[in-house]
């Protein structure tokens, strides 16, 4: 039995038309792949970790991102929507397995925010200490990651 994604179109379904420019189609694309050069980019580190099972751990790994992308391309040609994958999820799944998938992509996200600030303050600290000496502590670099008031108004300009 095969699940299908027929439903009536409506005018809020998929993605407005002309709304990127094609400059900003490409920023959001080279943003896109710039996690995905991770895995080539980590490859003296998974063999220093595997071994000769490097190249097995890529192949598993390869496998499983095709099956998935598979998956999200089948999804796609029905769908052009702007949920994220939740909205593939709680088009064919039960209530309380989409609730589990809309916390799990939330918790996703949130772990990745927390690697992202983890990584920044390690090479940040890097680079200080390699320019001053000194090491710089944990709370000074997150006051200046946050936002300015200026910042925040200059962000939400209206044309």
């Amino acid at each position: 039995m095969e699940a299908t994604l027929d439903h009536p179109q409506t005018a809020d379904d998929g993605l407005r038309h002309g709304v990127l420019s094609p400059l900003e189609t490409l920023a959001q694309s080279v943003s896109t792949m710039a996690p995905t050069t991770t895995p080539a980019a980590t490859i003296p580190l998974v063999f220093a970790l595997a071994g000769n099972g490097t190249w097995l751990a890529y192949v598993l790994a390869t496998i499983a991102i095709l099956l998935v992308a598979l998956c999200i391309a089948r999804f796609a040609r029905h769908s052009a929507s702007p949920g994220s994958l939740y909205t593939y999820a709680s088009t064919i799944l039960p209530p309380w397995l989409s609730a589990t998938v809309a916390w799990s992509l939330l918790l996703a996200y949130v772990a990745t925010g927390a690697s992202v600030i983890g990584g920044f303050y390690h090479y940040a600290n890097l680079l200080v200490r390699d320019a001053t000496g000194h090491v710089v502590s944990t709370a000074l670099l997150a006051l200046d990651r946050v936002p300015r008031r200026a910042d925040f108004r200059a962000a939400h300009v209206v044309d």
